[in-house]
């Protein structure tokens, strides 16, 4: 059932928020946003309380998507570029393409992109070694099927994406069946920790995977955008409000 609560968000989230953004991005307790000129602005958290604020690369962006300790953005050329919040003295770990991409989306410790040729490429993104991200399973997040996608969303350890026919496809780790996707015809798709959804062109939510919090139960309702975190999901009505389902121990299902 979607969660509620009279609660307000602490000042101190409210002040680091403060201006217009036209794209967010949440990974882990990492969280980024675009503002109206393409400058990106990231901040950590701990709990309810921000920790600090990301140094962040100059440049204008199009697109940003945070991962679980790393942050990918598209400059405006369509190019990935990418940071990460571990030591400074310490390399990170980057393969980025050279591809053009047209969207970008972040993982545990990996990064995917659509090309303009609607073929999905993927890296790792694994700042200092820290996650661990072995070789074997990056292959396997980087056999995407020989399909033409329009969409992608990256999960903790598995992908999915939109054919351009607006099939749902997934693949990597499928524990609790969050690969298994649905057949339907969809607009929009998520992909969380063990769960992903997504949205039929009549803008009905539906998800799959895990369902230990109730974040697959997705309510009755016409959406218009949908995402999943790790143990709940979120989505956004017709008329602009934000309704959530499945975890909310922490208020991050509150509504």
């Amino acid at each position: 059932m979607p969660q509620s609560s009279g609660l307000e968000p602490p000042d101190e989230w409210l002040d680091a928020t403060d201006g217009t953004y036209t794209d967010v991005s949440v990974g882990g307790n990492l969280h980024c946003a675009l503002t109206e000129q393409g400058k990106a602005s990231c901040w950590r958290s701990i709990g309810n309380s921000i920790k600090d604020h990301i140094d962040t690369p100059d440049g204008t962006f199009t697109a940003i998507a945070a991962g679980v300790a790393h942050i990918c953005a598209l400059t405006e050329q369509g190019k990935a570029s990418c940071w990460d919040i571990g030591p400074a003295d310490v390399p990170g770990l980057w393969d980025l393409p050279d591809e053009t991409l047209t969207a970008i989306t972040g993982g545990s410790a990996y990064s995917c992109g659509l090309t303009s040729q609607g073929n999905i490429t993927c890296w790792r993104a694994d700042p200092h070694g820290m996650l661990g991200l072995s070789d074997r399973f990056l292959d396997r997040l980087s056999d995407t099927p020989d399909e033409t996608f329009t969409a992608i969303a990256a999960g903790t350890f598995h992908m999915c994406a939109l054919t351009i026919e607006g099939n749902a496809t997934c693949w990597g780790g499928n524990l609790y069946g969050e690969a298994d996707a649905p057949s339907g015809t969809f607009a929009a798709i998520a992909a969380g920790l063990d769960h992903s959804c997504a949205l039929t062109t009549q803008g009905r939510a539906t998800c799959w995977g895990d369902n230990k919090f109730g974040q697959s139960d997705a309510p009755y309702g016409t959406y218009t955008a949908i995402a999943a975190g790790n143990f709940y999901s979120c989505a956004l009505t017709t008329q602009g409000k934000a309704v959530c389902w499945g975890d909310n121990s922490d208020g991050e299902a509150r509504s």
